[in-house]
């Protein structure tokens, strides 16, 4: 039998609970954005053709916990563009809590990164960058915790915790899996099928913490300027993996620095990196062998880095050059980009790379390499170019 009041009930207790609902969610925002590219381009291994250089999926969450506290979630979802139906893979990610009063703290899984990069202001877009092949700088994935201060009149302070896999100065190599056939001496002691880049093998998305690092950094931006400095400290006491281990010529210190500034009809950007290894104690003879390699490797590595880079906006236009030299491995790249709107663009880049650390295959090129690089007359790897021509959409 049909009952006026409770009828009448039913329909209060459920304008509540939609109140209620839109209440709690007027408290979170979500943001979706992505970037695709697609283009042709010719990777330093000469190996050419049309790819999808990019395709990422940008996921932002923000909630309002009141008094002016923030919860934040970010993270990436990305496809190798280059294989049809390929998987979804999930990038960088953070979570933590912001203020604008306190700072803020957080977690983060992603890959270190290098503030001299932040010197190469040129929008340049290549199948290899920096840390991709050249021997200047590289990288790794890691897990961190990390605190930035609040902005005090342009300045702000940050410190972090980082556990990895991969040695976060030198170029170990990342994402590459021990095979004891293959790559023996590298993955002495270490399980076949470890990562040597930290990634899990086990899904449960724990990163191998043979290498622990702490990093302390100040940045300062202000108008036109743009300054920053970091400093990082590495320790490794895991007997697991022995060789993950700092070497003996390994740095366990590293300090970097960069400034950017703009003068309105262009930007310049100016960053150093220092050493990541010592210098050999002893030369090796030039021969085309192995040692000798290594030999020229480490002392490039003994050499502190630095990064040039500038632009310059004519219109819709914007022009620029980077280059980076650390002993003798060096890059340089060209770019000319047409911004159809603020969210499309075509971008053409050309580069060279040049030195021992040019070696074949990058993760950005869009192919599995198997092709070597031209080498010298001692088997060392020699200059290559690239180029690419991309249409890219943002949203």
């Amino acid at each position: 039998m049909f009952n006026l009041g409770d009828f009448s009930m039913k329909k209060t207790l459920v304008a509540i609970a939609a109140l209620a609902a839109v209440s709690a969610f007027a408290q979170s925002s979500v943001t979706i954005g992505g970037a695709f590219g697609a283009g042709y381009q010719s990777a330093p291994n000469k190996t050419k053709g049309f790819a999808f250089t990019d395709a990422d999926l940008n996921i932002g969450v923000v909630e309002d916990l009141g008094g002016g506290l923030t919860a934040r979630l970010a993270t990436t979802l990305q496809t190798t563009g280059d294989n049809f139906r390929s998987g979804v893979l999930r990038g960088n990610t953070s979570l933590g809590l912001a203020s604008a009063s306190m700072g803020t703290f957080g977690f983060s899984h992603t890959r270190s990164s290098d503030l001299m990069t932040q010197a190469l202001v040129a929008p340049a877009s290549l199948p290899d960058g920096i840390y991709d092949s050249t021997g200047i700088l590289a990288r790794g994935a890691i897990d961190g915790v990390g605190y930035t201060s609040p902005n005090f009149s342009g300045f702000t302070f940050n410190a972090s915790y980082i556990e990895s896999g991969a040695n976060p100065f030198s170029a170990t190599t990342e994402g590459i899996a021990c095979a004891p056939a293959t790559n023996a001496s590298a993955c002495a002691g270490v399980p076949a099928g470890t990562f040597l880049g930290g990634f899990s093998t086990d899904g449960s998305g724990t990163v191998n913490s043979a290498r622990k690092t702490w990093v302390l950094g100040a940045a300062y931006a202000n108008g036109p300027l743009m300054a920053a400095v970091s400093f990082k400290s590495g320790k490794n006491d895991d007997t697991l993996y022995p060789a993950l281990k700092y070497g003996a010529t390994d740095k366990k210190t590293n300090f970097e620095l960069v400034t950017t500034y703009d003068l309105g009809v262009a930007k310049l950007g100016f960053g150093i990196d220092s050493a990541t290894k010592s210098k050999p104690a002893a030369a090796v003879a030039p021969a085309a062998s192995a040692a000798y390699r290594t030999y020229r490797a480490d002392l490039a590595a003994s050499k502190m880095a630095f990064g040039l880079g500038v632009s310059a906006p004519f219109g819709p236009v914007t022009v620029g050059a980077n280059y980076a030299k650390r002993g003798e491995n060096k890059m340089y790249e060209l770019v000319a980009k047409y911004d159809f709107s603020k969210r499309t663009n075509l971008n053409v880049s050309a580069g060279k790379q040049s030195g021992i650390g040019a070696v074949s295959g990058g993760q950005n090129s869009g192919y599995v390499t198997a092709t070597a690089l031209p080498t010298d007359a001692f088997g060392a790897a020699k200059e290559a170019s690239q180029f690419r021509i991309r249409l890219m959409h943002t949203f």
